[in-house]
């Protein structure tokens, strides 16, 4: 029990410490304002965090082009509220793009924050992925219902006329 209370936690702390940026700004980044924007980032500011997304994501200003540090600038925004960070987001994890793993799940709560916001596109995404999860489970039923009656026919068929066997 206690190993896994110790793993949750420590996944826990990994997670939170992958969301968020290092404190320091990259080696490479020498202008002073830069820098200042990164901290400001760092803090949580959300219009300085999609600065330093444009230059990571540019590979500008003496950022190195890195797709993953997007990723996370991007989700700090999201969870800051950022309402077109949180619809890429909900549709990253939707079509499995941008660096992200298709999910579901965070599919719909990204775009569930963004929908409450009144956003449309996100509002229409929703629907989207209600409506793949009915077709889902739809297959999912007609799957099981074949594979039961093929089982059941095959049971009525053996012993149907049990006096075949011997025939």
């Amino acid at each position: 029990m206690k190993k896994i209370v110790l793993l949750s936690v420590f996944a826990l702390l990994l997670s939170s410490c992958i969301r968020d940026l290092p404190e320091a700004a990259p080696e490479s980044v020498t202008n002073p304002k830069v820098v200042e924007t990164y901290h400001r980032a760092v803090s949580g500011d959300v219009a300085s965090l999609r600065q330093i997304s444009q230059f990571y994501a540019k590979g500008t200003n003496g950022f190195p082009k890195d797709n993953s540090m997007v990723l996370r600038c991007k989700k700090m925004m999201a969870e800051r509220g950022d309402l077109s960070s949180q619809r890429e987001l909900g549709l990253a994890y939707l079509s499995g793009l941008s660096g992200v793993s298709q999910n579901d799940s965070e599919a719909k709560r990204w775009l569930s924050m963004a929908a409450k916001q009144g956003d449309a596109q996100s509002k229409r995404a929703l629907l989207l992925l209600e409506k793949k999860a009915s077709n889902e489970n739809a297959r999912a039923r007609a799957r099981s219902y074949y594979r039961t009656k093929t089982q059941q026919d095959v049971i009525n068929q053996t012993f149907a006329s049990p006096f075949t066997i011997f025939q």
